[in-house]
This record gives C-alpha cells, sequence and structure tokens, in this order.
C-alpha cells in the first residue's frame, strides 16, 4: 500500500514536469510582448540621460532577450 500510495501522491507532480516543456515556450512566447513594453518603460523611467533612442529601445530589448526567453531551452532540452 506505501508504493501505491506513492504513486498517487506523485501523479500531479508528474503531470507538471511532463507539462511544463510545452507550456513555459508558450507562455515565454506569449508573454514577450507585454514584458518587453514593461522593460522599454522601466527604462525610459530609470535612466537619467538627455538623449533619445534612435532605435526605439531595440537595444535594451535585444540585450533582454536572452533573459526572457531563457526558460525556452531548458524545457526543451528536458522533454527530449
Amino acid at each position: 500500500t506505501t508504493l501505491s500510495a506513492l504513486l498517487t501522491e506523485t501523479r500531479t507532480f508528474d503531470f507538471a514536469l511532463r507539462l511544463a516543456p510545452v507550456v513555459a515556450p508558450a507562455v515565454a512566447f506569449a508573454a514577450y510582448p507585454a514584458l518587453a513594453e514593461l522593460f522599454r518603460a522601466t527604462f525610459t523611467l530609470l535612466r537619467n540621460a538627455d538623449y533619445v533612442a534612435v532605435d526605439g529601445g531595440a537595444y535594451e530589448i535585444g540585450i533582454l532577450t536572452p533573459t526572457l526567453t531563457g526558460i525556452v531551452m531548458p524545457s526543451l532540452s528536458i522533454s527530449f
């Protein structure tokens, strides 16, 4: 009975581990535009400079792209 109880208790965790490689990249892809705009607004508020970003903030977002999408590669490596 101990083994069957343990298997029953870990089913939800096992399901979450199987689902994470599928859900995490989808969430990262869907959330990217909102997070990019949030970071752009944060940089605008925090920077203390008299210059205007001529690239529309693409440089700042380019720096943060690996951070925002960093969950994708580990999730894919777990799934395979």
